[in-house]
């Protein structure tokens, strides 16, 4: 006796590995157990049911051997993946023939469930699936429809996913109302897509020569990353939380390319890291405003307590002595311009005394002549005091040539 238990049992087995063919149970003796066998047992029950005979009574039928028609061509692709919700659709084309049964597989999910999209006026089927295989037979008159666009017909939830896209792996069959297996065609994949890679910047605002620590926000498992640092020290890095010198000014993009080993993903932040230019600061012990010349520079975007912005005091022990003092006539240079200016000369009683020793002579005259035309600054060599050394100095000095200073 024949049943649907049994057609449950051949469309279960069409999908379990293990189960070889043999001459009993591969009814189309096309060499596998499939949903064609399913299908062709269930048209043999419902054969006899419509003649009448007996549930009890229904026995094998004369099965005829597997056909194909080449003139119907069934198209299986993946429409698209949902990754929030954890399903791909499987759209089909079949444009010239309604179908009874499928049976296909599918690569790069763990499938936990399979559903018809189809209403079940329209196909009231009865669906298996173990390891990736799927086999559907509609029960009664129902069927698959034509459609000659992609057209969504199963949704596969899935546990997992395994690889980059989802794809039908291969189709087994597919049989139209005649009970005939079409020819079949393998369409489209469909990408697992996933935003998972992710980061965050200790700072986003730094000085030159700074360090950033970058922190690795990534999901879905990441286990290996790939940075770009443009501008930065290093370059790259394959750390999952590396730290960055960045030594010039500039805006600067950061990239994170993580993977988990089946999904690679990247985050690109355009502009993400400010390098703010940093200014040399020279320590200032006198606090004139004015840093210790040929010391070593500070660099920093904020200016440090006791410093400034130059390296310009000839003497950084003394708050009095800076470029542009006033001089105070104690034979000290004062504004820093290499020279004892008339201001800053000590009082002089032997006028024409120069280079100060104790005497008026040709020493004296030399050094007059060596300035001679000086307009400002002239130092000591401006006898007449009149800021300039001119001929009214040469007079001054000819005049007390020869004196011996007290």
């Amino acid at each position: 006796m024949l049943d649907e238990e049994d057609v449950h049992e051949y469309l279960h087995a069409s999908v379990e590995e293990g189960v070889s063919a043999t001459t009993c149970n591969d009814l189309n003796e096309d060499g596998i157990v499939s949903v064609a066998d399913a299908y062709y047992l269930e048209n043999c029950i419902h054969a006899q049911e419509d003649l009448g005979v007996l549930p009890q009574d229904i026995d094998a039928c004369a099965w005829d051997p597997q056909i194909t028609n080449a003139a119907h061509t069934t198209e299986l692709g993946i429409l698209s993946v949902n990754t929030e919700e954890g399903y791909a659709d499987v759209y089909m084309v079949n444009d010239e023939i309604e179908i009874k049964a499928l049976q296909f597989s599918v690569s790069g999910i763990a499938v936990s469930s399979v559903e018809s999209l189809i209403d079940m006026m329209t196909f009231d089927a009865e669906i298996a699936h173990e390891n990736g295989r799927v086999a559907a037979l509609a029960h009664g008159e129902t069927f698959l429809p034509k459609f000659t666009e992609p057209t969504a017909v199963f949704r596969l939830h899935y546990s997992a996913y395994l690889a980059p896209e989802v794809c039908i792996a291969a189709i087994e069959d597919a049989i139209n109302l005649q009970g005939h297996n079409t020819l079949t065609q393998v369409g489209d994949c469909a990408e697992v897509l996933i935003d998972f890679a992710a980061f965050s910047a200790g700072s986003t605002s730094v000085c030159q020569g700074d360090n950033v620590q970058f922190t690795d926000l990534s999901t879905e498992g990441a286990n290996s990353w790939y940075w770009t640092f443009a501008g930065g020290s290093p370059a790259t890095s394959n750390a999952q939380h590396p730290s960055v010198a960045f030594s010039a000014p500039g805006v600067y993009t950061i990239t994170l390319e993580a993977s988990n080993g089946i999904l690679t993903d990247a985050e690109i932040k355009t502009a993400h890291i400010t390098v703010n230019e940093a200014t040399s600061w020279y320590t200032d012990a006198d606090a004139d405003g004015y840093g210790a010349a040929g010391t070593a520079a500070v660099m920093s975007c904020l200016q440090p307590a006791g410093a400034v912005a130059n390296a310009a005091d000839c003497n950084d022990t003394d708050g009095a002595t800076y470029p542009g003092a006033p001089g105070q006539q104690d034979g000290v240079d004062r504004n820093c311009n290499g020279l004892i200016d008339a201001q800053e000369a000590l009082p002089n009683t032997c006028s024409g005394d120069i280079n100060g020793d104790n005497a008026v002579n040709t020493s004296d005259l030399l050094i007059l002549l060596g300035v001679f035309g000086c307009t400002s600054n002239c130092g000591l060599a401006d006898l007449s005091g009149d800021g300039a050394v001119n001929t009214g100095d040469l007079l001054v000095f000819l005049a007390a040539y020869g004196m011996l200073c007290p």
